[in-house]
C-alpha cells in the first residue's frame, strides 16, 4: 500500500510541475516541506498607440503617374470580302485542251446555281483514246462565291473570280485504272 501511495505522490508531484512550467507559475509540491517565495504579481499595461503618419496637406497638387503606359494604337478590323455573284443566264468557255464546256447559273430564293453543266472531254486510258461529252444536270449552289460537286468518279469545283468569270477543275476518273483532270474558263454567252 506504501508502494501506491508513493506512485501516487509522484504523478501528482508531476503533473503539479508540467502544469507550474506550462503556466509559468512555481509550485509547491505536495511533498515539500520548505516553503516557496511569493510570487510576483503582473499588473497589465495597456499598450500606447503612436502615429508615425505625418500630418495631411492639401496641396491640390496633381501626383505624376508611377507607371508609364504605352498606348497601343487600335488595330484595324478586318472587313469582309464581299462575295462576288455570278451572272445569271448560259455561260460557256473552254478546257485548257481547248475543249468546249458549258453550264447555266440561276438564282432561285436568293441562293445561285450552277446547273446543267456540259463538257466535252478527251484523254488516253491504257493506249486508248477516250472522247466524252458529259452533263450534270443536278444543281450545284455557290457558297461563298465556289462550289463543288463530287461523286465517285466525278468531280467538278470552281470559283468565281468576277461576274463575268467563273474557272474551275474537272476530274474524271474510270475505276481505279486512269484518272483526267482539267481546268476550265468560262464567261457569260452574251459577253464579248
Amino acid at each position: 500500500m506504501n508502494r501506491k501511495r508513493l506512485l501516487l505522490q509522484m504523478i501528482g508531484l508531476t503533473l503539479v510541475l508540467l502544469l507550474s512550467t506550462a503556466c509559468g507559475t512555481p509550485q509547491s509540491s505536495p511533498l515539500s516541506t520548505t516553503p516557496l517565495p511569493p510570487t510576483s504579481t503582473h499588473t497589465p499595461v495597456s499598450p500606447t498607440v503612436t502615429d508615425t503618419r505625418p500630418p495631411p496637406t492639401n496641396t491640390n497638387t496633381p501626383v505624376p503617374p508611377t507607371s508609364t503606359h504605352t498606348p497601343v494604337p487600335p488595330t484595324a478590323t478586318p472587313t469582309a470580302t464581299p462575295i462576288i455573284l455570278p451572272q445569271s443566264g448560259e455561260w460557256q468557255g473552254q478546257t485548257e485542251d481547248g475543249f468546249p464546256i458549258s453550264f447555266t447559273i440561276v438564282t432561285l430564293d436568293e441562293v445561285t446555281y450552277l446547273t446543267t453543266y456540259k463538257i466535252l472531254f478527251e484523254f488516253i486510258c491504257n493506249d486508248t483514246k477516250n472522247r466524252y461529252t458529259m452533263i450534270l444536270s443536278e444543281d450545284f449552289p455557290l457558297m461563298d462565291g465556289q462550289f463543288e460537286y463530287r461523286t465517285e468518279y466525278t468531280g467538278v469545283s470552281g470559283v468565281v473570280n468576277a461576274p463575268d468569270e467563273i474557272e474551275g477543275i474537272f476530274t474524271y476518273q474510270i475505276q481505279d485504272v486512269c484518272e483526267f483532270k482539267n481546268n476550265w474558263k468560262a464567261s457569260p454567252m452574251n459577253s464579248e
